[in-house]
């Protein structure tokens, strides 16, 4: 259980949550980091502020549990089979890169960063990402190029948001979703980026 502001564990170690654990972020509105590197495929729980994950890691499927804070992918490189997360919860990635080889189903994600060293990249050839909400003020969201793979599908009844950063890969509208381009920030689709409106 982690809890407090600006608590870190580990930096340059190894964190392992097996497929028995679970990590808690306990109510406190602060940030808690983990600076080591991430491996296994257990349980995340954020109930308030962000559980920050800031060393990279590894594993195979990550379950996010119903909480009301983020998890946060913030430095590093993370190499992940797949990502489930529990309804009302919130994913965000604000730096490094992260790859998901298998499916990504969440209900909020955002993705924030000044550059295009911030990648999530949806990279299953079979199965299908899925986000209900989507924000992108910033870095990249990648996957699917070029019609290669089906990339990140959003299929939310809620409004999602484009502020800034790039579409490298396949992203897809579905439903009654609706992107709003906003602010004065610049909105980019990348050379082998595509944005599909399925939606409104």
């Amino acid at each position: 259980v982690f809890g407090g502001t600006g608590g870190q564990f580990g930096a340059g170690g190894r964190f392992g949550n097996s497929s028995f654990g679970t990590v808690i972020k306990s109510a406190d509105a602060g940030t808690a980091t983990i600076g080591a590197y991430v491996v296994g495929n257990g349980h995340w729980r954020v109930d308030a502020g962000t559980l920050s994950l800031s060393g990279g890691g590894e594993g195979t499927v990550m379950n996010v549990d119903a909480g009301a804070g983020t998890l946060e992918f913030h430095a590093g490189t993370f190499d992940m089979a797949a990502l489930t997360a529990a309804p009302g919860t919130t994913v965000a990635f604000t730096g490094g890169t992260t790859s998901f080889s298998g499916a990504y189903t969440a209900d909020v994600t955002n993705v924030s960063g000044g550059t295009l060293t911030t990648a999530v990249n949806f990279n299953a050839p079979a199965a299908t990402s899925t986000t209900a909400v989507l924000n992108l003020s910033g870095g990249s969201v990648g996957g699917g190029a070029n019609g290669t793979g089906p990339g990140l599908v959003v299929n939310g009844a809620q409004p999602s948001s484009w502020t800034g950063g790039t579409i490298a890969g396949s992203v897809q509208l579905i439903g009654n979703t609706v992107l709003e381009k906003s602010g004065s920030g610049t909105g980019t689709v990348s050379d082998g980026g595509l944005l599909f409106n399925f939606g409104t």
